[in-house]
């Protein structure tokens, strides 16, 4: 068994990133082969950590990704399980080593050398990524097998799409190259609100110009999502007939269509 990597991306902030990294885990986790669910980890590479807060995962006097980067633990020994799944949090001590990363030659290739060790234990690793194309990002795309971009309509623009996919044309030919675009996924959004509509509508268009596929769903706008969050509770289990859950069940199944017309 090798696992399957995949990157949630977007050089943007706000887009609903965390969201959607937790939210695919979470869907992956409860799909079964055989009789036994699948092994899903999260990676948290976001110093701001949101993803770790939702899992609600220690970090202060624990192992955390910064200390995986740092090679002050195994990657095995930075996993922690919780009721929302495995995961190794993120840290904000990820900000101060930025500098010292980015001088440092082949550093976008650290995250690939840390966790081989868990590529026989898991069946799907999600990786959440900061808001920017630094070392993290750099880290992410050079590892996964293909990634997520998130977008949301009120923020939408081609400009800001095309950084992100700029950015990956440029890590599949210097360090990865089969590095795929699984998908671009709008979310929260809002039928209800005319520019929502027009992004919806547009956005298969501007994919094929551009190169890219947008997934079949959006992400609806939910109380849901936020009610989770706060709970620090899986969508999935507690709201299992509503807006958010039925989206990313969705997402996930066509996600994993992907994947396996790629194998």
């Amino acid at each position: 068994m090798s696992a399957k990597i995949i990157a949630v991306a977007n050089q943007k902030g706000g887009v609903g990133k965390s969201t959607t990294a937790v939210n695919i885990a979470d869907v992956l986790k409860h799909k079964k082969v055989g009789n036994k669910n699948l092994k899903v980890l999260l990676i948290d590479l976001e110093p701001q950590h949101n993803s770790s807060s939702n899992y609600r995962a220690k970090i202060e006097g624990e192992n955390t990704i910064y200390d995986v980067f740092n090679d002050n633990c195994k990657a095995t020994e930075a996993i922690q399980i919780t009721q929302m799944g495995d995961i190794i949090p993120g840290d904000s001590l990820l900000i101060e080593d930025e500098m010292k990363f980015r001088s440092k030659v082949g550093s976008e290739g650290l995250l690939k050398k840390r966790i081989k060790e868990l590529y026989d234990k898991y069946d799907y690793i999600i990786l959440d990524t900061p808001p920017n194309a630094g070392v993290y990002m750099l880290n992410a795309l050079t590892v996964c097998d293909g990634c997520i971009i998130p977008v949301m309509a009120s923020q939408f623009a081609v400009e800001g799409l095309s950084q992100i996919l700029q950015t990956i044309s440029d890590v599949k030919d210097a360090v990865n190259e089969k590095i795929r675009i699984y998908g671009v996924l709008l979310t929260r959004y809002d039928k209800r609100k005319k520019i929502d509509q027009s992004v919806w509508k547009a956005l298969p268009e501007v994919g094929k110009e551009n190169g890219f596929q947008v997934f079949k769903r959006p992400i609806r706008i939910c109380q849901d999502i936020e009610t989770a969050q706060s709970l620090h509770t899986s969508v999935i289990d507690n709201f299992h007939g509503g807006y958010a859950a039925e989206d990313y069940i969705a997402v996930t199944n066509e996600l994993l269509k992907k994947i396996k017309e790629d194998n």
